[in-house]
């Protein structure tokens, strides 16, 4: 089929029934990543009691346990007792139960994921799915370019097919070159916040020195002085000297 051939409607009815399909893959996609997220989620849930309690509740249940069934029928029926107790005291608090439970969820939620893929692959294998998707160039098979196109066309800024594809190529080309003047300028900003920030700290450490410098200084002077009072007492005691 010569697409460049059909009208604006023609070519909006193709590209909306593209993006039905291509967006019941996406759902079909997301449901995927769910069920995945699910099984991470059920197999790294914290189960049972987390530090001390762990083997606390254990060594509580066995001394509990041994001194009272101990103390009426003897210690070797308490201690068989307290193992026992300590058996199911530990289990519940470790969370095996809750271990086990997470288990079969997670493989119930992989036998879904499975099931779910299956799926998505024989929808993407089904005739109606690549028929919908043939009159599309490779790189515009997916939902954002699928709709870009229809919104060129339904706005009027193209009224056939080439000229919907050549605005699409312009307008990405636009929008990419001013993602990477975002990313450019977001750079220029941040070097400008480090070199602000590295003159910040030069001028602490400056500042430092300068006070480390004129603490210096004050400590000389107070030297110097106590030099000077020294000097002033050892002349003082010769004059005395030479007096007697």
């Amino acid at each position: 089929m010569e697409y460049s051939a059909l009208s604006k409607d023609e070519l909006k009815g193709l590209l909306a029934r593209a993006y039905q399909f291509l967006n019941d893959e996406n759902q079909l996609k997301q449901q995927i990543e769910t069920i995945n997220r699910r099984v991470h989620q059920a197999l790294n849930k914290p189960v049972g009691f987390q530090g001390v309690l762990r083997w606390a509740i254990p060594l509580v249940s066995f001394v509990l346990v041994f001194g009272v069934v101990g103390g009426v029928l003897g210690e070797f029926i308490g201690f068989v007792a307290a193992i026992v107790a300590t058996y199911f005291a530990y289990n519940y608090s470790s969370g095996k139960k809750d271990k086990l439970t997470a288990k079969n969820k997670a493989k119930q939620y992989r036998q879904l994921a499975t099931e779910a893929r299956s799926k998505l692959g024989d929808y993407q294998q089904s005739t109606d799915f690549s028929d919908s998707l043939q009159f599309l160039p490779a790189e515009f098979k997916d939902m954002y370019s699928v709709a870009a196109l229809y919104n060129i066309l339904d706005s009027g800024r193209a009224d056939n097919w080439k000229e919907a594809i050549n605005k699409f190529d312009t307008e990405a080309h636009r929008y990419r070159e001013e993602q990477n003047q975002q990313v450019i300028i977001q750079n220029q900003k941040e070097q400008i916040a480090q070199a602000v920030n590295n003159n910040i700290m030069l001028n602490r450490i400056n500042t430092g020195i300068s006070a480390q410098s004129t603490m210096i200084a004050a400590q000389m002077a107070q030297i110097a002085q106590i030099g000077h009072n020294t000097s002033s007492i050892a002349s003082d005691v010769n004059s005395l000297k030479n007096r007697q």
